[in-house]
């Protein structure tokens, strides 16, 4: 498997999306817990901002170990489970599809 990070269906790596999950998180629990308080709205919003910043660097931390967690997965998981042989029928019929395009081509060039 090659190095490249864990990325997910919309090709963002996986530590990213991790931090900026758990960032967001840490961010909006700061501000309704100081919205609960009677806090002024800057002090809110700094701690807020903190707790944003702090919550993507350990997101990323833990994103980091899960993108490592899942390589090592995959990786043993295709050392264990191999991929098979294509049954013999499919390859003959693979063959005839190929054949059949490459007869097509030599029509259009001859046309």
């Amino acid at each position: 498997m090659s190095k490249a990070a864990v990325e997910t269906i919309s090709g963002e790596s996986l530590s990213r999306i991790v931090g900026a999950v758990v960032g967001l998180a840490g961010f909006a629990t700061a501000v309704l817990a100081g919205m609960t308080t009677t806090n002024p709205g800057s002090v809110t919003l700094g701690r807020a901002l903190i707790c944003l910043v702090a919550g993507v660097l350990v997101g990323r931390l833990l994103g980091w170990g899960g993108e490592i967690a899942v390589k090592e997965y995959l990786e043993r998981y295709r050392k264990d489970h191999p991929e098979p042989e294509p049954p013999a029928a499919l390859v003959r019929l693979k063959q005839k599809r190929d054949r059949h395009e490459q007869i097509v081509e030599e029509m259009k060039k001859s046309a």
